[in-house]
């Protein structure tokens, strides 16, 4: 769907974090058609109630939820770089194991 906003005064990317909202989602889906590509229409939409706030919470709402984004997108790239470290060390010590580098206990 195409949004512009209607003399209304609309944070672009408060109106980028509500179309992804669970709420917003839950009503795009309750009322989609189509199976191959999902579709809702304007006129299904538009019967709802979607909370625009004044201009300056707007950009409060934005701010909140790009810091926490930051934050969330640093763990993820924390934890596949910590992953790869894992796959690093688990192909060494296959390699040192097959080699002959390390000795296996043959009790275990």
């Amino acid at each position: 769907m195409v949004f512009s906003p209607n003399n209304i005064l609309l944070e672009k990317d408060y109106l980028f974090y509500l179309v992804q909202s669970n709420y917003f989602v839950s009503l795009a889906d309750a009322t989609s058609y189509g199976v191959k590509m999902p579709r809702t229409s304007w006129e299904a939409i538009s019967s709802y109630y979607i909370p625009i706030p004044k201009i300056s919470e707007q950009h409060r709402v934005v701010k909140f939820l790009d810091d926490i984004s930051e934050k969330i997108d640093k763990a993820i790239q924390k934890i596949k770089s910590q992953i790869e470290t894992l796959k690093e060390y688990r192909q060494t010590l296959i390699s040192n194991v097959v080699t002959g580098k390390v000795k296996i206990n043959e009790d275990q």
